[in-house]
């Protein structure tokens, strides 16, 4: 209980909800907290942790530690960066009590979009804030070869400029505000608008109005088929 009121203590404040050692007033407000979380909702609560699932942006698991070693504590989050999840370390004090690792959940049909990009003889390359851990597991759970991690917007723009010279022509896909410069700076910017962040909508190319990815390789046939069409009238 005592591990959990510190989850509880710095997930909760925001709803006015107070600090609690009854284990029935501890649920109580952790699954008050996973209820008015953007869709969340809480699966277990325990002395080992809690653990929610979000509709829209995908698991968080906290993990409380038993050790404060910093061999131990670096093993653990090193582990679950492996897994894919985003690391946020939580302390009371001076003292690191656990660790909220945070998981993105991977769109259904976006390891059928990248399959559908190869077969059309584009290569897909990951450009992610995120730790180069998390960056290398999604990466590979789409099939996607190369995957750069832990970038700044001027370190994504940098390897947009290394793929132009390598590859000729290459494409941008981003929704974020961090994600503008580089789909400024590639020969095809396309934002995910739905959710895309203003600037990005405004600097892109081509604007989606839906999150499907399946969106892409459609884009790429339809912009083949157009300039197949145009040389055809063009050359005879």
């Amino acid at each position: 209980t005592q591990n959990l009121k510190v989850l509880v203590y710095y997930w909760m404040p925001r709803f006015g909800c107070k600090k609690t050692n009854n284990s029935d007033e501890l649920y109580d407000m952790v699954a008050t907290y996973f209820d008015k979380s953007m869709s969340s909702i809480l699966l277990n609560i325990s002395q080992n942790g809690a653990i929610g699932v979000n509709s829209y942006s995908g698991v968080a698991i906290f993990k409380p530690f038993v050790s404060n070693s910093d061999k131990i504590i670096t093993e653990k989050t090193e582990k679950l960066e492996r897994e894919g999840k985003t690391i946020v370390l939580v302390s009371e004090g001076n003292r690191l009590m656990g660790v909220i690792a945070i998981s993105d959940k991977i769109k259904s049909e976006a390891k059928d979009a990248v399959a559908m990009l190869q077969t059309l003889g584009v290569q897909s390359v990951m450009l992610t804030g995120d730790n180069q851990h998390t960056a290398s597991y999604v990466a590979n759970s789409l099939g996607i070869t190369k995957a750069y991690g832990s970038l700044l917007p001027d370190e994504k723009v940098g390897k947009v400029e290394e793929m132009k010279k390598e590859y000729g022509t290459v494409a941008m896909v981003g929704d974020g505000v961090n994600d503008a410069p580089s789909l400024a700076l590639a020969n095809v910017g396309i934002a995910m608008a739905s959710k895309g962040s203003d600037v990005a909508i405004e600097t892109a190319d081509i604007a989606l109005m839906n999150e499907n990815l399946l969106n892409i390789p459609a884009i790429v046939k339809l912009g083949s088929r157009t300039v197949r069409t145009v040389m055809k009238y063009i050359l005879g």
